[in-house]
């Protein structure tokens, strides 16, 4: 198969992480994958340190004239004659995809498929676009109900749900789940909607017991800093660690006996709620996307409402002094993703959608 996917987001995040694992697994398969990307080094630095070198253009969705034309050389270079697969990952992208099929009519065959990693509702005034999709991929449940609250009429659009995935975890020794005080970790974006300051806010809520806690991500300095200074003014800044960016987070998860994903926006899937369950860490969450559709509450998980300092601290507490629940539910997190998000049942439902 030839697939080029395009990936335009400024910066790394959960619809590039599903993006790059894709094409990892493609090329493993023997498929000719190509990327194209933004000229940001948070974008680029990961895709070429997994052995790509993407193609750096404007995509600048409708009103980019020139990042199809290139696109579509691209495609044209493809080897034999065979049909060409647009995987775009940011919908503004499917207008750029468009013109490539328009710009290849009658030299390839252009399949455009399209992931939708938002929980968002559709525009009745793109149902063009949306229409000229051959494939529409929802990563939940949640994110699909949000897109058809537009209301128009997709009886004849090839829609699926397909739940995200991860690879195999690399084997790593798992860090004593009795062990005390318990290590609790955040990875992802520092922005507002994942919800970090409220983390913060809750630790704040947990001085009279014993933990330690890393706070792994980036973010801009307005966002961060009020949290650091929080932190000192709540007597937990020597209990709180900021490493930044972590690269690989599978040693941070193994070291860890709690994981948080406070996230105040509503989800469309989580990729960091599963990379922690994949490695039995308990995971604690909120409950306002796709999160019921991953972990059951005090079974394979905990989850409470959003924003909300008090109930995330009650939860945490739960844990903190429940070396036992801790073991349980997050064994049941690891059978969870075993029985549901193997990376090997993803993969064969989204290359049903390649031509």
């Amino acid at each position: 198969m030839n697939i080029i996917h395009i990936i335009s987001n400024k910066a790394w995040g959960g619809g590039e992480r599903y993006a790059l694992d894709l094409c990892t697994a493609l090329r493993s398969q023997g498929n000719n994958v190509a990327i194209v990307c933004r000229n940001k080094a948070e974008v680029l630095g990961p895709i070429k340190d997994a052995g790509f070198e993407p193609a750096v253009m404007r995509l600048g969705g409708a009103f980019d004239i020139f990042s199809p034309i290139h696109i579509a050389r691209m495609a044209r270079r493809f080897p034999g004659d065979g049909p060409v697969n647009i995987h775009v990952h940011n919908f503004k992208e499917t207008a750029t995809a468009v013109k490539v099929r328009q710009l290849c009519h009658g030299h390839r065959r252009i399949n455009i498929v399209c992931t939708r990693h938002l929980v968002k509702a559709g525009k009745a005034k793109q149902l063009a676009l949306y229409r000229a999709i051959d494939s529409l991929v929802f990563v939940s449940k949640r994110a699909k109900s949000e897109f058809i609250k537009g209301g128009f009429d997709l009886h004849d659009m090839n829609i699926d749900v397909v739940h995200n995935a991860l690879p195999a975890a690399p084997e790593l020794p798992q860090a004593q789940t009795l062990h005390q005080p318990p290590l609790i970790l955040y990875i992802g974006r520092l922005s507002p909607e994942k919800g970090a300051h409220i983390l913060v806010q809750a630790l704040g809520k947990l001085t009279d017991l014993e933990w330690s806690a890393r706070i792994c991500g980036q973010g801009e300095g307005k966002y961060v800093m009020p949290m650091l200074r929080l932190c000192r003014t709540l007597g937990i800044d020597k209990r709180v660690e900021w490493p930044g960016h972590i690269s690989d987070v599978s040693e941070e998860i193994a070291a860890a006996q709690i994981g948080v994903v406070p996230t105040t926006a509503p989800e469309a899937f989580g990729l960091s709620i599963i990379e922690m369950m994949r490695q039995s860490l308990p995971v604690v969450t909120t409950d306002n996307g796709a999160q019921p559709e991953i972990i059951t509450h005090d079974t394979d998980g905990l989850m409470v409402a959003p924003s909300d300092p008090e109930a995330l601290a009650e939860a945490l507490r739960r844990l903190i002094t429940d070396p036992q629940l801790r073991h349980s539910i997050g064994m049941a997190g690891r059978q969870r993703f075993a029985d549901n998000f193997t990376y090997n049942a993803f993969y064969n439902k989204i290359t049903e959608k390649y031509l």
